[in-house]
């Protein structure tokens, strides 16, 4: 609650600039592996190293997972504990578009979805951090992107941004 801190811590903390990034970009190394296991095992995940967005720790993902007869890239994402945790809003409610970035033209393919701040996942962590989340009802597929060169040295570029 930010009625009990002091006028000048205040201004210090709204300076922080963990409470301004709204976008992140990283990429997914072992594209192929991914693939191979997904195929073989039904589904593959990534997760980036833990970041702060908007204020949160999260780690943004992708998981590729079988979905009607092919292989498509769904979003992920896991909110840890973090220092600022008592100064952003609980739930965690954002929008959020993940795009995958052309490593050549940068062209992007993009997908928004929706937190639903009513699920578990998306409310303070009591520890460490929460179970991830799974974005399954917007996807892309995964053949598009290798087809359409999105994939390069089995790397994929991703930009992952919370939406206002």
């Amino acid at each position: 609650d930010l009625t009990q801190i002091p006028a000048v811590e205040v201004r210090e903390l709204l300076a922080l600039p963990q409470l301004h990034l709204t976008k992140c970009i990283f990429k997914v190394a072992g594209v192929k592996a991914l693939q191979d296991k997904a195929l073989k095992e039904g589904r593959a995940a990534f997760c980036s190293k833990a970041m702060y967005l908007r204020g949160y720790c999260i780690s943004p993902g992708i998981v590729l997972g079988k979905s009607e007869g092919s292989l498509k890239l769904f979003a992920s994402l896991k909110i840890y504990e973090g220092n600022m945790d008592d100064y952003v809003k609980w739930p965690f409610d954002h929008k959020i578009r993940l795009s995958v970035l052309h490593p050549k033209d940068g062209s992007m393919r993009a997908l928004e979805f929706a937190t639903t701040s009513s699920l578990k996942f998306y409310q303070r962590p009591t520890s460490r951090c929460n179970p991830g989340a799974v974005f399954v009802k917007s996807s892309l597929h995964f053949s598009d992107l290798v087809h359409d060169g999105h994939v390069e040295n089995d790397m994929l570029q991703i930009k992952w941004k919370l939406v206002p």
